[in-house]
């Protein structure tokens, strides 16, 4: 398995899971707490670089 492939997935799995706690705390009207906004925010970036290196890694390895 490539670097970048398992990178990838480990970043995507992270800024999924950052991104969906921290948003579900967000919309609970008794907590709005900014730095949860930051967290978010930075979930998403996990998320986004991670799907990227992520399909880097699979368009490496098919056509190889």
């Amino acid at each position: 398995m490539s670097k970048s492939l398992t990178l990838g997935a480990a970043m995507f799995t992270t800024g999924f899971l950052l991104t969906t706690y921290h948003a579900s705390i967000l919309f609970d009207p008794k907590r709005r707490v900014v730095s949860h906004l930051v967290w978010a925010m930075i979930g998403v970036g996990l998320f986004q670089i991670g799907s990227n290196l992520t399909a880097s890694g699979l368009h490496d390895k098919l056509t190889v």
